[in-house]
């Protein structure tokens, strides 16, 4: 079994298969969530800045 480069395994992951490069896997068993985007590379946030910020009383 193998962890391919600049993969991210979730913390207490249970690795039981190979993991391709450039995802990131979590569980137990350990399956692949999603791939790292060119944005999680750059450390920009998911979608619209402020998209997923519930909307503030006025």
């Amino acid at each position: 079994m193998s962890i391919g480069d600049n993969s991210i395994i979730a913390a207490g992951s249970v690795v039981t298969r190979d993991i391709p490069a450039n995802v990131i896997a979590a569980g137990v068993p350990c399956r692949v969530m999603r791939p790292i985007t060119e944005a999680d590379r750059l450390g920009l946030p998911p979608g619209p800045v402020g998209a997923a910020s519930p909307a503030k009383p006025t």
